[in-house]
Protein backbone atom coordinates (compact mmCIF):
# COMPACT_ATOMS: atom_id res chain seq x y z
CA UNK A 1 0.00 0.00 0.00
CA UNK A 2 1.54 3.34 -0.91
CA UNK A 3 0.63 5.99 1.48
CA UNK A 4 -0.06 8.66 -1.19
CA UNK A 5 -2.81 6.80 -3.37
CA UNK A 6 -4.85 7.42 -0.49
CA UNK A 7 -7.19 10.42 -0.13
CA UNK A 8 -7.64 12.81 2.92
CA UNK A 9 -5.13 14.61 5.28
CA UNK A 10 -1.94 12.15 6.42
CA UNK A 11 0.26 12.44 9.18
CA UNK A 12 3.88 12.01 10.57
CA UNK A 13 5.07 11.05 14.01
CA UNK A 14 9.04 11.44 15.27
CA UNK A 15 9.75 9.68 17.99
CA UNK A 16 12.34 10.87 20.94
CA UNK A 17 15.81 9.93 19.32
CA UNK A 18 14.52 9.42 16.31
CA UNK A 19 15.35 11.50 12.91
CA UNK A 20 13.16 9.36 10.26
CA UNK A 21 9.28 10.30 10.99
CA UNK A 22 7.03 6.84 11.18
CA UNK A 23 4.50 7.73 8.33
CA UNK A 24 0.21 6.99 8.79
CA UNK A 25 -1.90 7.03 5.89
CA UNK A 26 -4.48 8.85 7.78
CA UNK A 27 -5.13 11.32 11.01
CA UNK A 28 -7.06 8.42 12.28
CA UNK A 29 -4.54 6.41 11.91
CA UNK A 30 -2.07 8.83 13.69
CA UNK A 31 -3.64 9.55 16.46
CA UNK A 32 -4.91 6.11 17.64
CA UNK A 33 -0.67 5.55 17.38
CA UNK A 34 -0.32 9.02 19.36
CA UNK A 35 -3.29 8.32 21.91
CA UNK A 36 -2.32 4.69 23.44
CA UNK A 37 -0.33 5.12 26.51
CA UNK A 38 2.80 3.09 25.27
CA UNK A 39 3.32 5.43 22.78
CA UNK A 40 2.57 9.40 24.48
CA UNK A 41 5.56 9.58 26.34
CA UNK A 42 7.67 8.92 23.70
CA UNK A 43 6.63 11.14 20.60
CA UNK A 44 8.57 14.16 20.47
CA UNK A 45 6.29 15.99 17.49
CA UNK A 46 3.32 15.18 14.90
CA UNK A 47 2.55 16.54 11.73
CA UNK A 48 -0.54 16.61 10.34
CA UNK A 49 -1.91 18.35 6.66
CA UNK A 50 -3.58 21.10 6.89
CA UNK A 51 -6.70 19.93 4.38
CA UNK A 52 -6.94 23.85 3.37
CA UNK A 53 -3.99 23.60 1.27
CA UNK A 54 -4.32 21.06 -1.42
CA UNK A 55 -7.18 18.93 -2.53
CA UNK A 56 -8.80 16.39 -0.39
CA UNK A 57 -7.28 13.70 -2.86
CA UNK A 58 -4.31 15.01 -3.03
CA UNK A 59 -2.66 16.68 0.35
CA UNK A 60 0.82 17.93 -0.28
CA UNK A 61 3.30 17.55 1.78
CA UNK A 62 4.32 21.14 1.83
CA UNK A 63 1.34 21.48 4.28
CA UNK A 64 1.95 20.22 7.22
CA UNK A 65 1.29 21.72 10.40
CA UNK A 66 2.27 20.74 14.19
CA UNK A 67 -0.66 18.25 15.49
CA UNK A 68 -1.14 19.64 18.97
CA UNK A 69 -1.59 23.56 16.71
CA UNK A 70 -3.96 22.30 13.90
CA UNK A 71 -7.91 22.44 14.37
CA UNK A 72 -9.61 19.35 13.81
CA UNK A 73 -13.19 18.48 12.03
CA UNK A 74 -14.60 15.20 13.29
CA UNK A 75 -17.91 13.58 12.02
CA UNK A 76 -17.71 15.48 8.44
CA UNK A 77 -19.02 13.22 5.05
CA UNK A 78 -15.63 12.95 3.48
CA UNK A 79 -13.52 9.77 4.10
CA UNK A 80 -9.60 9.47 4.01
CA UNK A 81 -7.84 5.95 2.56
CA UNK A 82 -8.81 3.85 5.01
CA UNK A 83 -12.38 5.03 6.43
CA UNK A 84 -13.43 7.79 8.53
CA UNK A 85 -10.78 10.24 9.40
CA UNK A 86 -9.58 13.77 11.13
CA UNK A 87 -9.87 16.47 8.46
CA UNK A 88 -7.02 18.86 9.72
CA UNK A 89 -6.61 22.66 9.21
CA UNK A 90 -4.14 25.17 10.45
CA UNK A 91 -6.85 27.54 10.78
CA UNK A 92 -10.24 28.17 12.46
CA UNK A 93 -11.65 29.64 9.52
CA UNK A 94 -10.69 27.13 7.59
CA UNK A 95 -11.74 24.17 9.64
CA UNK A 96 -15.07 26.19 10.47
CA UNK A 97 -15.50 27.16 6.25
CA UNK A 98 -15.02 23.49 6.02
CA UNK A 99 -17.69 21.91 8.79
CA UNK A 100 -19.97 23.96 7.47
CA UNK A 101 -19.90 22.31 3.85
CA UNK A 102 -19.01 18.67 4.98
CA UNK A 103 -20.57 18.47 8.32
CA UNK A 104 -19.42 17.44 11.58
CA UNK A 105 -18.18 18.95 15.01
CA UNK A 106 -14.40 21.08 15.35
CA UNK A 107 -12.40 19.46 18.22
CA UNK A 108 -8.69 20.50 19.34
CA UNK A 109 -5.92 18.83 19.87
CA UNK A 110 -6.27 18.30 23.27
CA UNK A 111 -9.92 17.03 22.90
CA UNK A 112 -9.00 14.16 20.58
CA UNK A 113 -8.44 10.49 22.93
CA UNK A 114 -8.95 6.94 22.69
CA UNK A 115 -12.79 7.34 23.20
CA UNK A 116 -13.42 10.15 20.81
CA UNK A 117 -11.56 7.61 18.19
CA UNK A 118 -13.16 5.11 18.81
CA UNK A 119 -16.60 6.29 18.01
CA UNK A 120 -15.02 7.53 14.96
CA UNK A 121 -14.22 4.19 14.13
CA UNK A 122 -17.19 2.68 15.10
CA UNK A 123 -19.11 5.09 12.93
CA UNK A 124 -20.64 6.91 15.47
CA UNK A 125 -20.07 10.44 14.80
CA UNK A 126 -22.21 11.47 11.94
CA UNK A 127 -20.70 11.74 8.52
CA UNK A 128 -22.32 9.84 5.74
CA UNK A 129 -22.54 6.54 7.85
CA UNK A 130 -24.95 7.89 10.29
CA UNK A 131 -24.18 8.09 14.15
CA UNK A 132 -24.80 11.40 16.35
CA UNK A 133 -22.27 14.15 17.76
CA UNK A 134 -23.57 13.60 21.03
CA UNK A 135 -22.06 15.89 23.83
CA UNK A 136 -19.34 17.19 21.83
CA UNK A 137 -18.00 20.84 22.71
CA UNK A 138 -17.26 23.01 19.69
CA UNK A 139 -13.22 23.95 19.82
CA UNK A 140 -12.45 27.37 19.99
Amino acid sequence: MLITEHPGPKGEAFMEKQEEPLKFCSTMDLFTFLKQPENETQVSHAYVHDVAAAPWATPDDEAFVLASEAIYVVGHDQRGGMGHTLASFAESADAEAFREEHGGEMVSFAEIDLELLGRLGRGEMGGDIGGSMGGMQHAQ
